[in-house]
């Protein structure tokens, strides 16, 4: 069933016994998974297809203990996939794409449903008009590299979607903040 784990948070994950017996020995998640020398906590997502929801590969976040990023790094593929944090038969007939795993999740606290993030400014400006899905929302992020990668990407997929006679909102952060990630982590700091 495509996109049944995702969006799931690692506390949800089999026990290392029950994994054990399904044939997938790994080091146990309090210990963290390897990065370099060492381990590290992190946060996985599967990447999906986005018009078949088939399985392309892994998003890993390196964290540390604290929750600050480390690093990231995609086992297998991430072109033409997303994190599927609403299932695939969900994006009908609307859905809400954005970069990173971690705006997409901000978004989804404040009721922007159903929401995929697409790992990459790349995968959002090539992002096929998907079957069924009329309106799509593309949470925009703040460029600040001078090229505009988010900016072109956004021109990129709005005209495609466009020409495919589909509607395309784009949402942009408050002032200050790059994405919505960091705007609710300002709004936080501010409680």
């Amino acid at each position: 069933m495509p996109g049944r784990n995702a969006g799931r948070t690692l506390p949800e994950l089999p026990s290392p016994r029950t994994a054990a017996r399904r044939g997938r020995n790994g080091p146990p998640l309090s210990s963290g998974l390897p990065l370099g020398q060492g381990t590290a906590p992190a946060m996985m997502a599967e990447i999906r297809c986005v018009h078949t929801g088939e399985f392309l590969g892994v998003h890993r976040t390196a964290l540390t203990a604290d929750g600050r990023k480390l690093g990231r790094k995609v086992f297998g593929s991430a072109a033409g996939g997303g994190v599927m944090l609403d299932p695939l038969a969900a994006a009908r007939p609307t859905l809400v794409v954005g970069e990173g795993i971690e705006t997409c999740l901000a978004g989804r606290q404040v009721g922007l449903r159903p929401m995929w993030s697409l790992i990459s400014v790349g995968n959002i400006g090539t992002l096929p008009v998907l079957d069924d899905v009329i309106r799509l929302t593309v949470l925009a992020e703040v460029d600040t590299a001078p090229n505009r990668p988010s900016a072109a990407a956004c021109e990129k997929v709005g005209a495609r979607w466009h020409a495919a006679d589909r509607s395309v909102d784009f949402l942009f952060p408050p002032d200050g903040a790059k994405d919505f990630n960091d705007a609710l982590m300002m709004q936080r700091g501010a409680a």
